[in-house]
């Protein structure tokens, strides 16, 4: 899958980096959306930027994220990260 029509990875990492960076709650549906991409490391980078916008109602999603066994550790540790930013 592809993120916003781009194929490389480190790009779509950068926008999830200014995502996070601006702080702006409107950007929780694009992050969860970039925790569906198969770089991993996008993945990771859009979990720790929702624990910077994220709210109570993302809370359930990282836990489940951090939990999950198949999920590559980076992102599991990235959720941890983020339940740890948002006082979870």
């Amino acid at each position: 899958m592809t993120w916003g029509g781009r194929r490389d990875g480190a790009v779509r990492k950068l926008v999830v980096g200014a995502r996070a960076a601006i702080g702006d709650p409107a950007s929780r549906g694009p992050l969860i959306g970039a925790m569906e991409d198969d770089d991993p490391d996008v993945r990771a980078a859009a979990t720790e930027a929702l624990g910077v916008v994220g709210g109570s109602q993302e809370i359930e999603c990282l836990l489940n994220l951090a939990s999950t066994a198949d999920e590559d550790v980076l992102v599991r540790l990235s959720a941890l990260r983020a339940l740890y930013r948002m006082e979870a």
